[in-house]
């Protein structure tokens, strides 16, 4: 028998800010052939997630298992550890995905732009920044548009500030 497993990112779709208990009715729309050649629908199942408080230290202790996760660059591990640690929206996920963005696996370096794009505060759009600087070509254009995102969907005057001065847009400050 064939069978398949992958990791789930929750939080690409649905952001779980709130602690407490969730359950979730996953559905796999695709329909599958089973072994006497027929084509079926997978029922569905229920998965029970529970949301604990933040704890910083444990968010980075695991933002960190996930920089070793994402140094094992393998074929067969279809969501890798750079994948995953690029979905942490905290603060805390920060220096690791720094590290990422510098690291020597370029095959990273989009997952780390991502996660420092989706946190957004003042720290990680700096980090984002001293790389623009750094880069060129294809890499520079990418960060060029995610601190592009960031300055026209943020609120916080400050970083607002800083990507328009980086990317040379004033046009980013109009509306705060």
């Amino acid at each position: 028998m064939l069978t398949q497993s992958n990791t789930l990112i929750i939080d690409m779709w649905y952001s779980f800010d709130t602690p407490g208990l969730y359950t979730i009715k996953p559905t796999l729309t695709a329909k599958i052939k089973t072994r006497a050649g027929e084509l079926t629908s997978i029922a569905h199942g229920l998965i029970q997630v529970t949301v604990v408080p933040r704890n910083e230290e444990r968010l980075r202790r695991r933002a960190k298992e996930l920089v070793v996760l994402a140094g094992i660059l393998t074929m067969g591990n279809i969501t890798s550890g750079a994948e995953i640690l690029s979905y942490f929206k905290d603060a805390a996920a920060v220096p690791s995905l720094q590290g990422l963005l510098t690291g020597q696996h370029w095959l990273n370096q989009p997952y780390a732009i991502r996660g420092l794009e989706r946190i957004a505060d003042y720290q990680s759009v700096s980090i984002l920044i001293e790389q623009y600087n750094k880069e060129v070509g294809i890499e520079r254009r990418s960060l060029r548009m995610s601190l592009y995102k960031i300055g026209a969907s943020t609120r916080h005057l400050k970083v607002a500030t800083l990507v328009a001065n980086a990317i040379e847009d004033p046009s980013l400050m109009e509306g705060l």
